[in-house]
């Protein structure tokens, strides 16, 4: 083989051992930037959950009061008075009952929340290992196709292909 003939074929490898690494980081820089895209979204399902909270609270509270005021008409229709004994505590249970059911409305809803956002930051975490990793994979590349090329070159030098055939002196 003769000289031009190996240097083109050690570019070439050379070449081509960086392309494949350049590849192979963009790869990951992608996994990267999908990561931070999941991370959004997961921010923002927490942002809906935490709204829809918000609401399914305030209707509870308003069919808590109905609820109150449907038993207070009731036991008012049937003449009891609701100021003592039973049908004072059965309103006051209700109205219990009301903020109870209003406290696990929002505790589900913040635990809801709470996961979107730990996915969010599993995302994130994700995403930040892939960009190191890319990085990485870029300095492999480079210090591989450096390693590859010396070898190459080394390997030309130990078949002689760089010294002179010609005489000094012709």
């Amino acid at each position: 083989m003769g000289f031009f003939t190996a240097a083109a074929a050690t570019a070439a490898a050379g070449v081509g051992t960086y392309m494949q690494g350049q590849a192979q980081a963009d790869a990951v820089k992608g996994q990267a930037e999908l990561g931070r895209r999941n991370a959004v979204v997961a921010e923002k399902d927490a942002l809906a959950t935490e709204a829809k909270t918000r609401f399914d609270q305030i209707r509870q509270v308003q069919a808590g009061e109905r609820a109150v005021s449907t038993t207070r008409a009731r036991l008012g229709s049937s003449g009891a008075r609701l100021d003592v004994g039973a049908p004072m505590h059965i309103v006051a249970a209700q109205v219990v009952e009301n903020e109870l059911q209003n406290a696990l409305i929002g505790y589900s809803g913040q635990t809801q929340a709470s996961r979107f956002r730990s996915k969010a930051a599993g995302y994130r975490a994700g995403a930040k290992f892939a960009d190191i990793r890319a990085d990485n994979i870029r300095t492999a590349t480079l210090i591989n196709t450096g390693s590859s090329l010396l070898g190459n070159v080394g390997a030309m030098y130990d078949q002689g292909m760089f010294t002179s055939k010609t005489p000094a002196g012709a």
